[in-house]
């Protein structure tokens, strides 16, 4: 692994801003306390808005050198304000500001002066957290992995023992896990690695941490380098879960599909390897990550010649169309690519286009200078394609370059090829004594190698088995701890509740007696409630029966008064003669109309509604004994409608008007005809419709104009106002009068307008 140490400079320090913001003021406070005078929560609130100014500055994007020095400044106020409140922990917070503002700079003995101060304060006072803080910040001074990365693994081993003296479980399962990522680079202490990483994940879990996913790819990863792709396969897709869980679309991701893949191959499914390799290389064209496009390009190719049925021309193919696709590739990627290429074309017996790869390829190495493991795929392709060409010198020189790369980086499988390689170069040559020496070199490398497999296996059985065997142990102990726990627990219980049902039994004497009391208290306080009530309700009886007679005795002395003054209109037409008796007529007819609804109220239960269908039909009765309807048919359909009085008078006189009129006018010279009413209920809602239509001549235009007409039509258009009505008259085979009305009678709108809240 290659690290990147602008991003992860920067991802620590902005979590160890967060820390020191966050515990500034109190940090370790068991240890520091004895280091500092009492401080008051304005002076904690001050130093905290110093020092995070100062981060805010010297973490902003870019290199402006102006952030940098508002940073310093702020580093600086920190530091007299702690040194005037005589505060250690705060001297050491803004030491440690100061050092990393100093490595941004580009001063790094100046940085790594600052950070010792800060680093030998934090132990004097016994900061733990503060301590661990800065070890992680001191790592970074050992960035250079080929040389420093045991010198950088101490100062995070002693970072995780800080933490973990902090209880901060958090910032040690980031220590731990780095310390597992740092063993497996170096390639020695696979269980070691194992151990620290998998108690980094304990420690996440701990604090319910769910980013882990970078820890289960890990731990996977080791397992694959070791040969356990049971383990390596699950651990991957535990990493693969997470990450989807969380949402997490950046390389790290990538990275997870890769040795997902690695994994997959190894375990021979081809398939799914070859499933994860386009996974990864989605994510990496989304980044436009050049150099990890490469590194899955390649190694996608190079399976392509492996496996148990390789596909040669496939790998060129592949190996060809990416350096194509993407020509700012880096010339390493560019030769490991064409190296792939060389071997899969010598495989297939395309001699001569492996020679024009291997040129393509020589040249950029003469062009460039590579890092060894480029060197190593340039040699190891370079061995082969001269061995199956024949080219025996060129060979030879290769095959020295091979060995010599092999032996300095430790590579061991790489000496197998080498000792195996010598063995066929030395055939060639007829050089039968050395070729067996470097064959028995290569079987004896190959079977220690084999061994040491298989003693890591073995080992890592043990492992396993040991843990087993001492997680049963724990569950065990663990066990019978909770038995003794919970004898313990329940004799105390036991104990316990004899006290709590004592007092209980006492107090719920008492209570009982209490409740009895109030029980008795209640019963006679309803008691009396009851008569009181039984007294209003037979009052309120007696004078809703009074009330319901008065009404009744009202409606029928209304009623016979309007008799009477039927009978007194009946006494005065005697005396009268054309107009004026047929307008005492007239007016009989509407007294009578009227009359009816009273009637009717005095004569049913319902005082303040009228049945509709029955007092039009009675009122259409009396105008059938009234006028002579020889010849003229009369249609009724009306719904079982309930009006209130305010609406049912009007609407009597209406029906008498309007029928009277139809059997007057509508009829001439003793033509025959039809007069259909009707009253229906319009659904939904409350709406009414009364409509009177005949088949007569009609009426005149100016009255369908709204202009003066005869003393009915007038009566009609007033009495439709009275009540809210919609009046519509027309002349179409007849005279169709249509009113529509709302149900509800205008004084109980007015009602119930009247009961809303003031203000709505």
């Amino acid at each position: 692994m290659k690290e990147s140490p602008a991003p992860v400079r920067t991802a620590c320090q902005f979590l160890i801003i967060l820390l020191l913001i966050f515990r500034v003021a109190g940090a370790d406070p068991l240890h520091a306390e004895k280091a500092r005078s009492p401080i008051s929560n304005a002076d904690q609130a001050h130093f905290a808005s110093l020092l995070k100014a100062g981060y805010q500055y010297l973490l902003r994007p870019g290199e402006a050198g102006s952030d940098l020095q508002t940073a310093a400044g702020f580093a600086q106020k920190a530091m007299d304000f702690s040194l005037e409140k005589k505060n250690k922990s705060w001297e050491a917070d803004a030491c440690l500001l100061s050092s990393m503002i100093s490595a941004e700079s580009g001063k790094p003995g100046e940085a790594s002066v600052l950070l010792e101060k800060s680093l030998g304060i934090y132990r004097s006072i016994g900061n733990f957290l503060g301590e661990g803080n800065a070890l992680m910040q001191k790592r970074f001074q050992y960035a250079d992995f080929a040389h420093n990365i045991s010198q950088r693994m101490e100062v995070v081993r002693q970072a995780a023992a800080a933490y973990g003296k902090a209880k901060a479980k958090k910032e040690e399962a980031d220590a731990r896990r780095e310390i597992g990522d740092l063993l497996q680079i170096i390639g020695k202490e696979p269980f070691v690695a194992l151990s620290e990483l998998k108690q980094s994940l304990a420690l996440y879990r701990a604090v319910h941490y769910n980013k882990i996913h970078g820890v289960y790819d890990l731990i996977g990863y080791i397992y694959a380098k070791m040969g356990i792709m049971d383990e390596a396969v699950r651990y991957g897709r535990l990493a693969e879960k997470v990450a989807i869980a969380q949402k997490d679309s950046s390389m790290q991701l990538c990275t997870i599909y890769n040795r997902l893949s690695y994994a997959y191959f190894i375990s021979n499914d081809f398939k799914k390897s070859f499933e994860y390799d386009q996974l990864a290389m989605d994510v990496a064209v989304r980044h436009k990550d050049n150099f990890s496009i490469a590194l899955i390009a390649t190694n996608f190719a190079n399976r392509q010649n492996l496996g148990k049925y390789p596909h040669y021309q496939a790998a060129i193919d592949y190996s060809l169309a990416t350096i194509k696709k993407y020509p700012d590739m880096a010339p390493g990627s560019k030769i490991g690519l064409y190296a792939i290429a060389v071997k899969a074309c010598d495989n297939l017996g395309k001699h001569a286009l492996a020679q024009r790869y291997f040129d393509q390829m020589l040249a950029l190495a003469n062009e460039n200078k590579l890092v060894s493991n480029t060197l190593m795929a340039l040699s190891n392709a370079a061995v082969q394609h001269f061995l199956a060409t024949r080219q025996l010198d060129q060979a030879h020189k290769y095959l020295l370059k091979h060995r010599a790369q092999s032996l300095e980086g430790n590579l061991k499988y790489q000496l197998i090829y080498n000792y195996l390689w010598s063995f066929q170069l030395d055939s060639l040559n007829g050089n039968h004594l050395s070729a067996i020496r470097n064959y028995q070199l290569h079987k004896a490398l190959k079977d220690s190698l084999q061994s040491k497999e298989k003693e890591d296996q073995v080992a890592m059985l043990n492992v396993r088995f040991d843990t087993e065997r001492k997680d049963n142990e724990l569950r065990m102990r663990a066990r019978d701890i909770g038995q003794l726990e919970r004898r313990a627990a329940l004799q105390n219980q036991i104990l316990t509740e004899t006290k709590r049902n004592r007092n209980i039994t006492a107090a719920f004497l008492i209570l009982s007696v209490l409740f009895l009391i109030l029980l008795y208290n209640r019963y006679k306080t309803k008691q009396q409630i009851n008569i009181a009530t039984a007294e209003n309700n037979r009052v309120l009886q007696k004078m809703v029966k009074e009330r319901e007679w008065l009404i009744r005795e009202l409606h029928h002395r209304v009623k016979n008064n309007l008799q009477t003054v039927m009978s007194l209109l009946e006494s005065q037409s005697v005396f009268l003669k054309g107009d004026a008796l047929n307008a005492m007529k007239e007016s009989q007819h509407r007294v009578q109309a009227m009359s009816l609804i009273h009637q009717k109220l005095y004569l049913s239960d319902k005082l303040a509604v009228v049945n509709m269908p029955d007092y039009v039909t009675d009122l259409i009765e009396y105008l059938r004994e009234s006028f002579n309807f020889d010849g003229i048919g009369l249609s009724i359909d009306v719904d079982p409608v309930d009006l209130d009085v305010s609406q049912a008078i009007p609407i009597g006189l209406i029906l008498n008007e309007a029928i009277t009129n139809s059997l007057k006018h509508a009829f001439p010279d003793g033509r025959e005809g039809k007069i259909d009413v009707l009253l229906k209920r319009q659904s939904p809602g409350s709406d009414i419709l009364l409509a009177i239509r005949d088949d007569g001549v009609g009426l005149p235009d100016r009255y369908l104009k709204g202009k003066t007409g005869s003393l009915g039509i007038i009566l009609i258009r007033g009495l439709t106002g009275e009540f809210g009505g919609n009046l519509e008259l027309s002349n179409h085979d007849g005279t169709r009068i249509a009113i529509r009305f709302d149900s509800m009678a205008p004084v109980m709108r007015e009602e119930i307008a009247g009961s809303s809240p003031i203000g709505q």
